[in-house]
C-alpha cells in the first residue's frame, strides 16, 4: 500500500540508495533507540517509580519482548498494506508511547505506553525498514543491508550517552518528551518507502538445505564465506525476498543473471521448516543469545552503578564503547567478506565470545576492565548479528525466509519476556552479579545449540574437499 504514486524500480541504483540512508535512519532511531536507551531506562524507572530492579526491569523486558512477539503480525501488516504503511504506523505508535511516557504517573502507565505500545512501533518499523531493502536491492543488497546494521549500531553509541544526558539534565518525563521528537525519522523514512509494483520485481534463484515440496532439492554450495556479508539484528536479514548467490555468481553482470519467477505454497514451506531439526537448532539457539544480548544492556548499568565506584555516565560510556565496537565488528566482517571460511563456525564463535564476555563482567572491578570487556562484548554481538544473513541462505530458500523471520522472532519474544524476569529476581536476590551470569550461560548455551549444524558443515565441507582431490 503506497500513498503516493510508485516510480519505476531500478535496483542498486538511484532512488534505491535514498531508501538505504532512510532505512539507515529507521534503524537508529528504532533498535538503536530500544537498547541504547535499556540501561538507563532501566535506572531511571526504579528511581522514578520507587520500585526495585525486578519491577524496573519489567518495564524494558515487556517492551523488548513485544518487538519479537509483535514480529509475525508487522510481516503480516508489510504483506497486506505494504511497507510504507507499517512504517508510518509504526512511527505514530512511537511518538505516543514514548511521548505519552512523559505523562507516566504509576508504573502501569510505562508499562502500557513505553512497554506495549512503543514496542508494537518499534516491531512494526524495524520489519518495514528491513523488508524494504530487500525490494529495491539485489547484488549490492549486503552493502545496504550493513549500512542500516551500522545505523542500529550508531544508535547504540549514541542514545546511551544522550538519553543519559537528558535524563541528568530534564528528569525522567521531560527527557522522555524530547525523545519521543526523534521517532519522526520514521515518519521521513515511511514517506520515503515508495514500494514498486509486483511486476517488476525481480528473484533470484535459490541454494538451501530446506526445499519446497513444489520445488526440486537444489545442491549446497560447498564454499564458504563468499555471501556472508549479512548484516543483523539482524533479523532485519530475514525479511528479504531474494537470497544469497555463490561467490562466482555476484561477479557477473545483472544482465547474465537468470531470472526464476517462484510461487511458493505456504503450507509447504511451514511445513517443511517445521520438519528441520537445523531450523530448530538455529530458532533455539536464536532465542538464547537474544536473552544473553537483551539481559546484558538491561541489567548493566545498574550492576556496574552498584557494583562498582563508577557513577551513571561512566556506566552509560561503557554502552557507547559496545556501539563503537558493534561498528569495527561490523565493518571486520565486510572487509573479510571475500575470504572463505565456514560461517556457521564464525558464528559459533562469536556467541560464545560475547557470552563469554558478559560472564567475565559480572566480575569487574575496575573501569579499565569494564571497558576492555565492553569492547569484547560488542565485537561478539555484532559479528554474530553480521553473520546471520549468511547462515540463514545455507538452511532456508528465498521463499521461506519471511516464515522463518516470524518464526525466530516469536521464539525470542517468549524467551525474552520468560526467562528475562526471572534473571532480574535473580539479581534482586543476589546483588545483580548473578543476574548477569545467568543471561551469559544462556548465551553459552545458544552456542552449544548451533554446535550440531556447525560440526555437520565441517564434516560436509571436508568431504567436498576430498572429492573435489579425487576427481582431480
Amino acid at each position: 500500500m503506497a500513498f503516493i504514486r510508485r516510480p519505476k524500480l531500478t535496483k542498486d541504483s538511484g532512488y534505491s540508495w535514498i531508501i538505504a540512508f532512510t532505512s539507515c535512519l529507521s534503524h537508529f532511531a528504532h533498535m538503536g533507540f530500544t537498547f541504547g536507551t535499556a540501561g538507563n531506562l532501566t535506572i531511571a524507572h526504579q528511581e522514578f517509580f520507587k520500585v526495585d530492579l525486578q519491577q524496573g526491569s519489567l518495564i524494558g523486558t515487556l517492551h523488548a519482548g513485544v518487538i519479537f512477539l509483535f514480529g509475525p503480525i508487522a510481516s503480516v501488516l508489510i504483506k497486506k498494506l505494504g511497507c510504507q504503511f507499517t512504517e508510518l504506523l509504526g512511527g505514530f505508535l512511537l511518538i505516543a508511547g514514548v511521548g505519552l511516557s512523559a505523562f507516566s504517573r504509576d508504573l502501569w502507565h510505562a508499562i502500557l505506553l513505553y512497554g506495549i505500545v512503543a514496542g508494537i512501533g518499534i516491531s512494526c518499523c524495524y520489519t518495514a525498514s528491513s523488508q524494504i531493502l530487500a525490494v529495491y536491492f539485489d547484488r549490492l543488497k549486503y552493502v545496504a543491508f550493513s549500512l542500516a546494521a551500522l545505523g542500529y549500531y550508531v544508535g547504540v553509541m549514541t542514545w546511551s550517552i544522550l538519553s543519559q544526558f537528558l535524563l541528568n539534565k530534564f528528569g525522567y518525563s521531560q527527557a522522555m518528551g524530547i525523545m519521543a521528537s526523534a521517532h519522526l525519522l520514521h515518519i521521513i523514512a515511511g514517506i520515503s518507502f515508495f514500494e514498486p509494483k509486483e511486476e517488476d520485481l525481480e528473484g533470484m534463484e535459490d541454494n538451501s538445505e530446506v526445499d519446497s515440496y513444489d520445488k526440486p532439492k537444489q545442491p549446497i554450495d560447498a564454499n564458504f564465506g563468499s555471501d556472508n556479508l549479512a548484516m543483523e539484528f539482524s533479523p532485519e536479514d530475514f525479511a528479504r525476498d531474494n537470497n544469497s548467490m555463490s561467490e562466482s555468481s555476484i561477479s557477473e553482470t545483472s544482465s547474465d543473471m537468470s531470472i526464476v519467477s517462484m510461487t511458493p505454497d505456504l503450507k509447504t514451506d511451514f511445513i517443511a521448516l517445521l520438519k528441520s531439526w537445523k531450523i530448530w537448532l538455529f530458532i533455539i539457539s536464536g532465542m538464547l543469545w537474544n536473552i544473553n544480548s537483551a539481559g546484558f544492556l538491561i541489567f548493566l548499568n545498574d550492576y556496574i552503578i552498584h557494583n562498582t565506584n563508577m557513577d551513571k555516565d561512566e556506566a552509560a560510556l561503557g554502552v557507547t564503547i559496545i556501539g563503537i565496537a558493534n561498528i569495527v565488528g561490523c565493518v571486520s566482517v565486510i572487509l573479510t567478506s571475500s575470504l572463505k571460511f565456514n560461517r556457521f563456525l564464525f558464528y559459533f564463535c562469536a556467541i560464545t565470545f560475547f557470552a563469554a564476555a558478559t560472564i567475565a563482567t559480572a566480575f569487574t572491578n575496575s573501569k579499565e576492565m569494564y571497558y576492555s570487556l565492553a569492547v569484547c562484548y560488542g565485537l561478539g554481538q555484532s559479528i554474530t548479528i553480521t553473520c546471520i544473513l549468511g547462515v540463514v541462505t545455507d538452511l532456508c530458500t528465498a521463499s521461506q525466509i519471511p516464515l522463518l523471520f516470524g518464526l525466530k522472532l516469536f521464539p525470542k519474544g517468549i524467551g525474552g519476556m520468560g526467562v528475562l524476569p526471572l534473571a532480574a529476581f535473580i539479581g534482586e536476590a543476589t546483588g545483580e552479579r548473578y543476574g548477569i551470569i545467568f543471561v551469559g550461560c544462556c548465551g553459552i548455551l545458544g552456542a552449544l545449540t548451533i554446535l550440531p549444524v556447525v560440526v555437520l558443515k565441517l564434516m560436509k565441507g571436508k568431504t567436498t574437499a576430498n572429492s573435489d582431490d579425487s576427481s582431480e
